[in-house]
């Protein structure tokens, strides 16, 4: 354990390199973690442990070496560049990657509305979560408030001020969405509707909507 000490405390850059072929794994992550030197990183990238690997995606700079940990075949790994990219050729890649994880990360990461677009198809409902709350794309706000997962159709209420999508999420079948609805409208018509919901909760959101943004209803 001095080793690994010393790699989490050193000052001594010149101790690094050496500690880099240190048997123990976890020298090896602080020396990870420690260093800013590129070529210290590259090597790291092919540890045999993918915590290892993992710290060197979170700490490089380098697009070559996050291209090539982006091939991992660890997915946290895959994980970890995912959330730190902001490459387009590089983000396009991984939201073809077979862990949702890895896709929901891009979809957190990403702007391009080609590829959000994309992610709004996954299969998962945590991505197209993402997705619906990453867009600013009316379109494809309108196309995930049709989801057939209630989470997604939430993250468009609470994310949306389109009257007409606001509109039409006020008749869902979830409440949680009806809810988050009246917590977002300032339309006095749709609160009205709303006020007259089944679910105690959606009224009561519409009560204090009233309450707090009484200048904005209209």
């Amino acid at each position: 354990w001095l080793a690994r000490a010393v790699a989490e405390h050193t000052t001594n850059k010149g101790l690094l390199p050496r500690l880099v072929e240190d048997k123990n794994g976890y020298v090896r992550l602080a020396v990870a973690y420690r260093t800013t030197d590129e070529s210290l990183l590259s090597r790291l990238a092919g540890d045999e442990y993918g915590y290892v690997r993992c710290a060197v995606a979170e700490r490089t700079t380098d697009k070559t070496l996050l291209a090539r940990l982006a091939e991992d075949k660890n997915e946290d790994v895959r994980l970890a560049v995912a959330e730190r990219t902001t490459d387009k050729t590089l983000l396009a890649k991984l939201a073809g990657d077979i862990d949702w994880n890895v896709r929901r990360a891009v979809a957190c990461r990403t702007t391009d509305k080609a590829l959000l677009s994309r992610l709004a198809g996954d299969e998962y409902g945590y991505v197209r979560c993402a997705v619906a709350e990453r867009t600013t794309d009316k379109t494809l706000l309108a196309r995930l408030a049709e989801d057939k997962n209630e989470d997604v159709r939430l993250a468009v209420a609470e994310r949306t001020t389109d009257k007409t999508l606001l509109a039409k999420l006020a008749g869902d079948i979830d409440w949680n969405v009806r809810r988050a609805v009246a917590c977002r409208t300032t339309d006095k018509a749709l609160l009205s509707r709303l006020a007259e919901d089944a679910d105690e909760d959606v009224r009561l959101a519409v009560a204090n909507r009233r309450q707090g943004h009484e200048g904005e209803i209209k």
